[in-house]
């Protein structure tokens, strides 16, 4: 009976996260479609769309890896605990794909820098959230090959919150969406990930 209860608790839990990742695909793919449907109005930005492509693989990754939380515990502290990352991936999907509307004129570029501060102290909090879940729930090392890559990307957006230098952003932003790439396909490819 208990296992029932706590497989119960899982799938609520999966069930507000699915919503919560959901509601970042259907924002980044609304934005992707606005700015098509206003392509003649708008400027878009190369860096702009790798960070809507990275943030979309990692809404993704997300929804396909929670499967392996079986074990995520019961509390509301941890159901709390596990909506943190699902949050600031919302968040930061909603940052990269503002609303446009018809023949509003928008630089995405613009749009782009001027909330760089805020994208990636996101991703930096999220980052952290996942390095931490790894340290606590896997029973990984920090000098584990997934925290590495983790603390790399820490590291990338770090650096791409502070400086406003284009060339950094299109090395970072490439560089990002390269180790994610790379993440995924070492460790995302069986529901045995960690």
């Amino acid at each position: 009976m208990e296992s029932s209860c706590a497989e119960d608790g899982f799938n609520y839990l999966v069930v507000l996260i699915g919503v919560i990742l959901g509601l970042g695909v259907v924002q980044i793919l609304t934005g992707l479609a606005s700015m098509i449907r206003n392509r003649k109005t708008i400027r878009i930005y190369w860096v702009h769309l790798v960070w809507c492509a990275t943030i979309f693989l990692l809404l993704i990754q997300h929804w396909y890896v929670i499967y392996t939380w079986r074990d995520f515990g019961s509390t509301f502290a941890s159901y709390v605990y596990f909506m943190i990352y699902p949050t600031l991936l919302y968040a930061g999907s909603a940052l990269l794909a503002p609303k446009v509307e018809n023949a509003q004129k928008v630089d995405f570029e613009e749009i782009f820098y001027a909330d760089r501060h805020w994208f990636f102290g996101i991703c930096f909090l999220g980052l952290t959230e996942i390095v931490c879940r790894s340290l606590l729930f896997n029973n990984t090392s920090i000098v584990d090959t997934q925290n590495l890559i983790r603390l790399a990307g820490l590291f990338i957006v770090l650096m791409l919150g502070w400086t406003h230098r284009k060339r950094v952003h299109a090395i970072g932003a490439t560089v990002s969406l390269g180790l994610l790439v790379i993440f995924i396909a070492l460790y995302s490819s069986t529901f045995h990930a960690k």
